[in-house]
């Protein structure tokens, strides 16, 4: 064999060894997982800064159908 075949056959053997010494190694247990420590619920409110918003609504039923059938929204 030339001496480049034994260079790759080295190289090969050197990487084969080294992915399965990666691959017994044990890998201790990260930290345990916490749940996110929440503040108390405060009253709902509308800011005070003029912002861009959309609102929809959909009550569910018609305003006015031909065949009598509708709803009433009362704001």
């Amino acid at each position: 064999m030339n001496r480049r075949r034994l260079l790759v056959m080295a190289v090969l053997l050197a990487l084969t060894a080294a992915i399965v010494g990666t691959a017994l190694t044990e890998v201790a247990p990260g930290p345990a997982g916490r749940f996110a420590q929440l503040t108390a619920p405060t009253t709902p409110y509308v800011p005070l800064t003029a912002r861009l918003t959309s609102t929809f609504f959909c009550p569910g039923v018609p305003a006015a159908a031909a065949d009598g059938t509708g709803g009433q929204v009362v704001v």
